[in-house]
């Protein structure tokens, strides 16, 4: 029998694990669960939340819940083992015991409230794994820097670069439990360092993250969050168990986080919601009954517009799309900022009087750099309904997104002229969106034929000659 029959949920509340303790490191782990009320007050609770891989299931580890076997993954009972204490209980909040995973009500229902449980937690703990290829030196490095007793020893660099290669900073969710994370504690084996501290360490270290963007983000990303759990009030008022940070707009965390990891695909929209800052997220509500090809079409019409036809496949994350729309400039130049690869400077020439610049035919955009760079060629097109500007890459039969949306740049936000174009459609588009990757480009080997034939009829899309121009496209 799940132990999960015994601890119904009320709303407002989830299970927390207590952890029982043991004198003996290696023996039997036993825990309990405990239904809390998760909304009773503002301040913060006292338990822990887990951030952690879920990691291969094919050879589960049985453990003891409520006198009845359970079976968890190798890295989660490794975590369990570590944070097991000799003489007093532990009490921490698990997903995949805290949840009861069979069943998909139960389960849609808390992943809506993970943010709030992170957010209310006392602590974070983050768990990247047992002991290898000298984390503990690398660790030991990282605090020495922190406190500037740092060796900078080769070796020990070495092991670091390593350390951050680890799947814990690819993971989606590390997002939400982190911006909602008021105090923060890395766990690696029996090496324990705070989350600033770590933050502090790897500053001073100055060390290398990744050599692409790809790399590079998620790391950044990681340490911007934990630097600001400590500035984060303890205090958290919430009334309704449908909570959100307020991050940023959900079109802008897909792009920026396209290339993040989940165990189930649905995550990587789901893992999104709880910081994302826009008004009607609701629209998005968390339901893992719903198949996948359903989802992603829900979340385009919901970033992009209504107006859209869409056709979406439950096996990949592509997406092909029709609508209306205009062509409002093509890209001249791309220019990725050096020292921290960050930003990507676009010079953009403008359809002549399109914005109501009246004259004015080139200007400057600076956009969040992705791992799929934009290149000077591609067009930015408006979509009839659509909030924000496209860009995309012409190709035969089919326009290739490469941004779903960009953020409202000076230029248009001046412009008296945009809110009245994105309205108005003076052409027909077929695009192809694909979320499974944006490292490998259409013209080294991604055929999209097989899901624009027989659902879509093409329309041509010249390419820009240097010649001719943005009116070549402009005159189709």
């Amino acid at each position: 029998m799940s132990p999960h029959c015994c601890a119904f949920l009320p709303r407002g509340s989830i299970r927390l694990l207590r952890v029982l303790p043991q004198r003996d490191g290696v023996a039997r782990i036993e825990c309990r669960l405990h239904v809390y009320d998760l909304l009773d007050s503002g301040r913060v609770h006292p338990f822990d939340a887990l951030s952690y891989v879920w990691g291969s299931q094919d050879r589960p580890r049985s453990i003891i819940v409520d006198d009845c076997e359970f079976a968890v993954g190798d890295n989660l009972h490794a975590a369990l083992l570590h944070i097991r204490d000799r003489f007093l209980e532990r009490i921490i909040w698990i997903d995949a015991i805290c949840i009861n995973q069979s069943d998909s009500v139960e389960k849609s229902h808390q992943v809506q409230s993970t943010a709030m449980i992170y957010a209310k937690a006392n602590r974070v703990v983050i768990w990247l794994g047992e002991s290898a290829h000298d984390s503990d030196g690398a660790l030991t490095e990282i605090l020495g820097a922190a406190e500037e007793q740092s060796t900078k020893s080769s070796l020990e660099k070495r092991s670091i670069g390593v350390l951050l290669q680890r799947p814990w900073f690819q993971r989606i969710w590390v997002l939400q439990e982190l911006a909602a994370a008021r105090h923060v504690l890395i766990k690696c084996g029996n090496t324990e360092v705070d989350g600033y501290a770590f933050c502090l360490g790897l500053d001073a270290l100055k060390q290398p993250i990744g050599s692409s963007p790809g790399q590079q983000a998620p790391i950044r990303t990681v340490t911007h969050l934990i630097r600001g759990s400590i500035f984060r009030p303890r205090d958290v008022t919430c009334q309704s168990d449908r909570f959100s940070l307020s991050l940023r707009p959900l079109i802008e965390l897909l792009e920026l986080r396209h290339n993040q990891k989940a165990t189930m695909r649905h995550d990587r929209i789901y893992a999104l919601l709880g910081i994302c800052s826009d008004p009607d997220f609701a629209r998005l509500s968390v339901n893992y009954i719903m198949p996948w090809k359903q989802l992603f079409r829900k979340l385009i019409k919901f970033i992009v517009s209504d107006d859209f036809a869409v056709d979406t496949w439950d096996e990949h994350e592509i997406a092909a799309m029709k609508g209306k729309g205009c062509v409002l400039g093509d890209v001249l130049s791309v220019e990725r900022d050096a020292v921290s690869g960050d930003c990507e400077t676009l010079v953009i020439r403008w359809v002549p009087d399109t914005l109501g610049f009246r004259g004015k035919r080139e200007s400057c955009w600076s956009i969040q750099a992705m791992a799929e760079p934009v290149e000077a060629g591609d067009v930015v097109c408006s979509i009839h309904g659509a909030m924000r500007p496209m860009i995309v890459r012409p190709f035969d039969s089919h326009w290739t997104v490469i941004r779903i949306g960009v953020s409202s740049t000076r230029d248009l936000h001046l412009s008296s002229g945009y809110t009245e174009l994105r309205d108005h459609a003076n052409r027909d588009f077929l695009l192809v969106w694909d979320r499974n990757t944006h490292s490998e480009k259409p013209e080294e080997g991604k055929d999209y034929e097989s899901y624009i034939t027989n659902r879509h009829d093409p329309y041509p899309c010249p390419k820009i000659e240097p010649e001719n121009g943005l009116d070549s496209v402009v005159r189709v």
